[in-house]
């Protein structure tokens, strides 16, 4: 009996601070001109999926009804994790088509077929065109402009940050004991110029400097870690920088759209 009454005043907290929040926002006319429908595209387990979700369901990302899951993987994790949330999950599998234009019109089509305005990529491993009337962001676990493109995701992106710190001090011994930095980037994930074409390229919007443990690079140095090994932990490490952003990235996204629509400005693919 005690430990359900704890649990209970538990769900009570939470409740009365979600409610506050949203009041908070409110009052500062965050999330109330225009309700948005949004939507998540995924290529895995659902991990940055997830916090889109349960934000959006809490009220932590104010006006913003996530209302589709796109998984670009049959059977990823993602899909269980949108049923949790009572969010359609529907696969657009890349391998089922021939090119990276068939596989982004069909993206296209379930995007328009749900009046979807505002797309949280969250560990999308592919390429999105851009596509009229919807916004489309992405956040990026290391330095886009040095690390980001083609290939950079997951442990990967971590293993290019490392293999470029490990040069550096290949070449300038000493400046190992340097504090040493990665970052997250949140950013458009499609271009405002139409002729630019590619992953990773769209403008900045936020990003957090994230300091890498001293204990990662050293053993990095001295071949007690491997690149693979070291980049594993980084991607650890940068993880949780890369969850505290997702709610504030989002909240703004949103509100970025609703401006959009209310003076007429244009967005990569807002049009």
């Amino acid at each position: 009996m005690g430990r359900q009454f704890i649990n209970r005043k538990k769900e009570e907290v939470n409740t009365m601070e979600i409610s506050s929040m949203q009041k908070l926002f409110e009052a500062r006319g965050i999330g109330v001109s225009t309700p948005l429908v949004g939507a998540i595209i995924a290529s895995g387990g659902g991990t940055t999926a997830e916090i889109y979700m349960a934000g959006a369901r809490d009220g932590w990302i104010p006006g913003v009804n996530i209302k589709v899951l796109i998984s670009t993987h049959e059977d990823a994790g993602c899909i269980e994790k949108a049923k949790l949330y009572g969010v359609r999950a529907i696969v657009v599998a890349r391998k089922k088509y021939k090119t990276q234009r068939e596989f982004n019109r069909a993206i296209r089509r379930v995007l328009h077929r749900y009046g979807i305005e505002l797309v949280y990529l969250a560990g999308c491993n592919f390429e999105i065109f851009s596509i009229a009337r919807k916004y489309i962001t992405n956040n990026h676990p290391a330095p886009k402009d040095t690390d980001g493109g083609k290939g950079m995701h997951q442990r990967y992106a971590h293993e290019h940050v490392l293999a470029r710190i490990m040069d550096e001090i290949k070449r300038y011994p000493g400046r190992i004991e340097n504090v040493w930095r990665t970052r997250v980037d949140h950013h458009e994930a499609i271009s405002r110029r139409p002729w630019e074409r590619g992953m990773d390229i769209g403008d900045p919007l936020t990003t957090i400097w994230v300091d890498i443990p001293p204990y990662i690079i050293s053993q990095l140095m001295k071949n007690v870690f491997s690149l693979q090994e070291a980049a594993e932990r980084l991607q650890q490490h940068v993880m949780k920088y890369e969850y505290m952003q997702i709610i504030s990235s989002a909240i703004s996204d949103a509100e970025r759209v609703r401006d959009a629509k209310l003076y007429g400005i244009k967005l990569g693919g807002f049009q």
